[in-house]
């Protein structure tokens, strides 16, 4: 008789760095698109427990200088954030909504695999299968009336998950980044603050 024990360990997220560049934009009186991609999400499950994971992303509201802000925890060590009107304050030319970004996720199995691995993982949704796809898609929420609401990643949206009992083992996982900027916005650096969760 051969025993051997498997002792499981911890649930991890790591990201290759904390800044995302989109591309310029230039203004020409007509909305457009500036793309970009997340840094690698590198998900390392060693618990052994069969539970499953997910990983959800949500984005503020882009802001430039100048425009529109909110406190929504009050006064403490968190810095205000843009609101474009969906945390109380007034849609602004220098605010474009969080829900102006979309994504298209991608995830892969990371680890070397051997006989007897179950390990397997799934991306998230897309908004969109292009650039081109998303901007018609919020040309048509404007036309609408629609300032957020629209599904995009200003509320949790899933960026990769790993179902229970498959859920073991190095994943990555990626998306590319699509932010509608509107014809009416002004000049400046537009930030906003894309948070990732692990559960």
């Amino acid at each position: 008789m051969i025993t051997t024990n498997v002792i499981g360990a911890a649930l991890t997220m790591e990201q290759t760095a904390q800044f995302v560049a989109l591309s310029d934009v230039t203004l020409n009186g007509s909305p457009q698109v500036s793309s970009g991609a997340i840094n690698q999400v590198t998900v390392t499950n060693a618990r052994g427990n069969g539970v499953g994971w997910t990983v959800t992303g949500f984005v503020t509201d882009f802001g430039a200088p100048g425009g529109p802000t909110t406190d929504p925890d009050g006064p403490g060590p968190l810095p205000p954030v843009p609101d474009c009107g969906f945390l109380g304050g007034t849609p602004d030319r220098l605010c474009i909504p969080g829900d102006n970004l979309g994504w298209s996720p991608s995830a892969v199995v990371a680890h070397a695999t051997i006989p007897g691995d179950v390990a397997a993982v799934t991306a998230g949704p897309a908004h969109a299968v292009d650039a081109v796809d998303w901007l018609s898609q919020l040309t048509t929420a404007g036309a609408a009336g629609t300032v957020n609401g629209l599904g995009g990643l200003n509320e949790p949206n899933v960026l990769c998950s790993a179902a229970a009992g498959v859920d073991g083992g190095t994943f990555t996982c990626d998306a590319t980044l699509w932010l509608g900027v509107p014809a009416s916005a002004g000049t400046g650096t537009y930030t906003g603050v894309l948070t990732l969760t692990l559960t």
